[in-house]
């Protein structure tokens, strides 16, 4: 994952649930929780700088999400490939997140129709035969 889907994400979220730059920020005037400049924030979303996890971990809070939550959606924006698939898998079991499972099944069927690469063809059966037991 890039450090750009990052900060796209991280606008995304902001917009969905209309907050300023100031306010997720805390870039006010007599704000009691001032993180960083809305300035920086903006870049941050942009992809133009990087910021500090501590800093995006604050920012998320101050959005009413918490930090496992906005990775979640990071993680939803790229595909993950080799082993850290196969930890998602086991992740989303342990959630009984199924609809995910088939989210994921999805995309790596599209992407082994667009790539014909039998890694990707492996890893959407790996997926696959997930579901089909769940549903024995």
């Amino acid at each position: 994952m890039d450090s750009k889907s990052w900060g796209r994400v991280f606008r995304e979220i902001r917009e969905m649930k209309n907050l300023s730059l100031a306010k997720v920020a805390g870039d006010y005037e007599n704000s009691p929780n001032f993180i960083t400049s809305k300035q920086q924030v903006s870049r941050f979303e942009l992809g133009e700088s990087d910021i500090t996890l501590t800093k995006i971990y604050e920012l998320v809070e101050n959005m009413g999400l918490s930090f496992e939550e906005y990775l979640y959606h990071v993680r939803n924006y790229e595909l993950p490939s080799g082993r850290a698939l196969f930890e998602e898998l086991g992740r989303l079991q342990e959630l009984g997140n199924f609809s995910e499972i088939e989210n994921v099944y999805q995309k790596l069927q599209m992407r082994f129709i667009e790539s014909q690469n039998r890694i990707d063809y492996w890893n959407a059966l790996e997926y696959k035969s997930f579901l089909a037991q769940k549903k024995l």
